[in-house]
């Protein structure tokens, strides 16, 4: 995996990102979205500045760890026993944690559910949503422990936001109902 670290080092020198924005020429949504790691490419002419602004070399604005984790979510069928028992519409969610090294990939099973915890309709504006995933199995805790738990903060939150991306797409392109939106890991009626 690899992060960039400019949330770390603008923390560090208590820099603003619209200091960093005035002074370079980057656009607050560019700096905004490599603080937040949210970014799918970087363009390397962003980097230099950034990194001649900072006074930075790439080692220093960029970390990598031999490891790579990804994720695979599964929306399932609503719960119809659960929505008759407490009209709470609850689907199940299954998926996959995949954690590959140089030398091994593991693939550790997940089970969860998503939760609409508001009034029963479609066109409730003030529903409230829930959702959460674990290991399937309790031994995985042990690979787990293994790969993740040395991890620094920055990366252990990248993972996390890994899953919440996957989990949001996975919402968005299977749920039928189309008001649901997922934006910063908590879960809105539009």
């Amino acid at each position: 995996m690899i992060r960039n670290n400019l949330a770390i080092i603008l923390a560090e020198r208590q820099i603003k990102i619209t200091k960093v924005s005035n002074d370079t020429g980057i656009s607050r949504t560019t700096l905004t979205a490599l603080v937040q790691n949210s970014s799918k490419m970087v363009q390397i002419e962003t980097v230099n500045k950034i990194c001649l602004y900072l006074d930075l070399t790439t080692n220093d604005f960029f970390s990598f760890i031999p490891l790579d984790v990804y994720f695979n979510v599964y929306l399932g069928d609503i719960d119809q026993d659960q929505y008759n028992a407490t009209h709470l519409i609850e689907y199940g969610l299954t998926g996959f944690m995949n954690i590959e090294t140089k030398q091994k990939k593991f693939i550790l099973p997940l089970v969860g559910s998503f939760i609409n915890a508001g009034p029963a309709f479609k066109d409730a504006k003030n529903s409230q949503l829930y959702c959460s995933m674990k290991l399937k199995d309790k031994k995985d805790l042990s690979i787990l422990g293994k790969y993740i738990d040395p991890l620094s903060t920055a990366f252990k939150i990248d993972i996390q936001n890994n899953l919440i991306s996957a989990l949001d797409n996975e919402i968005q392109e299977d749920s039928k109902n189309d008001e649901i939106t997922f934006t910063n890991g908590i879960f809105k009626t539009n």
